[in-house]
């Protein structure tokens, strides 16, 4: 199994979902290009909008071009200066404390700018992401975004160097709310991190069962990762555990290089005479 670091980009697919689930109709096609990552045609659509006299569409469509020029490659310091100067602006205008998607998707995508090195020669502000992450955990409204904030301010503590931290983090998200949406997501991050980091294989194989319980869709999830379960379960004498996924691997992926190796361990764990090598 490899450490889950990548989920990042499942994070950042997360955080656009509600502002592209309703933009204005003047928006569809701006929302549209971002979503397929043409953020050259998004800029320019999203521009035409930024100085409308209607504050709603004029807001959404600063979010857009802000969100476009900070994700357009290749990385430009004077795209990632320009997307911070308008999410500063906006996150300015706003209140204390963030109430709608909007606010919570400008908050989110700043302290991700902050935590980044953007550019050659940027220099991260984790103080800054962490406030922001911090404001979102505390909005009562903020739901799928303060998980959002909790996972990524865990893969921060990893940066930092203090992964019992980013574990800690995680369990109090999941402890608040074990069906959240990223309960998968968080529960993976936290067995990677016990696993190769804290040297905790024990409780990291509870924590990638609960991230299979919490139910990563099957056509997405890497027959790689149940293999990894199952192997760790059986070094650590747990056999049914190895059991359970070993025959998941037979059920789910059977086609798979995983499928003979798996029934052979299933036939060794039974006491049944495996077939010759």
């Amino acid at each position: 199994m490899r450490f889950p670091l990548g989920i990042r980009w499942t994070l950042l697919a997360f955080a656009l979902v509600p502002l592209h689930a309703a933009p204005p109709p003047s928006l569809s096609e701006a929302w549209a290009e971002a979503g397929l990552m043409n953020y050259d045609r998004a800029i320019r659509s999203f521009e035409a909008f930024v100085d409308s006299p209607d504050p709603a569409l004029r807001r959404q469509a600063r979010i857009g071009l802000a969100l476009a020029l900070q994700y357009r490659q290749p990385d430009r310091k004077d795209d990632k200066q320009r997307a911070e100067e308008i999410y500063n602006a906006l996150i300015g205008d706003m209140g204390p404390t963030p109430v709608s998607p909007a606010d919570h998707l400008l908050l989110y995508l700043r302290a991700r700018m902050a935590a980044d090195i953007d550019y050659p020669g940027d220099t991260p502000d984790w103080e800054l992401a962490d406030k922001l992450h911090r404001r979102l955990m505390d909005s009562p409204e903020a739901g799928l975004y303060a998980e959002l904030a909790a996972s990524e301010s865990a893969l921060l503590n990893l940066k930092r160097g203090d992964p019992k931290l980013s574990v800690a983090m995680l369990e109090a998200r999941l402890a608040a709310d074990a069906d959240n949406p990223l309960a998968a997501a968080q529960n993976m991050l936290a067995g990677g991190t016990e696993l190769y980091l804290l040297d905790d294989p024990a409780s990291a194989i509870g924590r990638f069962r609960s991230a299979l319980d919490a139910g990563i869709p099957v056509p997405t999830l890497p027959p790689s990762y149940i293999w990894g379960v199952a192997r760790l379960a059986d070094q650590l004498g747990k056999r049914e555990v190895a059991l359970e996924y070993y025959q998941r691997i037979l059920s789910d992926f059977s086609q798979t290089l995983y499928a003979d190796e798996s029934l052979r361990a299933v036939r060794r764990l039974k006491g049944q005479t495996p077939d010759p090598q």
